[in-house]
């Protein structure tokens, strides 16, 4: 290790040292991703929890949000989410059902047990809008 430590050898893995991840990493950190671009994208994502909440709300739905910065979920349950056992009283077959009718409209989520998303700086209002467009025709369809 001395070798690598003492700069006689140089080691690169795929990303964590390749000099050009790094630079670019820096640069999206420093010039990118700025206080008030992160202030900006996670106000858009709580414009986007209100809306949802909104539609959670107008329909009665036994279902919740959950904000974390910029990322959120939508969560199928009667109460909020506070801990492990809460979560695994979600209604994943409603979870997995809107997670598909998303896929039909263009929503593209990772899969899982529920509907996670991050707003990114590149998103615009739009974005975060058109999903909420799509949840609440999910909600249209599944309270018709």
């Amino acid at each position: 290790m001395d070798e690598i430590t003492e700069g006689r050898v140089v080691h690169l893995g795929t990303y964590n040292g390749n000099p050009l991840c790094m630079a670019a990493a820096r640069a999206v950190l420093g010039e990118i991703c700025t206080h008030d671009e992160t202030q900006a994208t996670i106000a858009r994502n709580a414009a986007l929890i209100a809306e949802l909440d909104s539609i959670i709300d107008g329909a009665g739905l036994p279902a919740h949000t959950v904000q974390f910065g910029a990322k959120g979920c939508v969560t199928w349950a009667e109460e909020p989410i506070r801990n492990y056992r809460d979560y695994k009283a979600t209604d994943f077959d409603l979870a997995f059902a809107q997670w598909i009718h998303g896929i039909n409209r263009g929503i593209l989520l990772p899969p899982g047990l529920d509907e996670q998303w991050l707003i990114s700086v590149m998103h615009e209002e739009r974005d975060a809008m058109r999903y909420a467009e799509v949840f609440a025709s999910f909600v249209d369809d599944l309270t018709a």
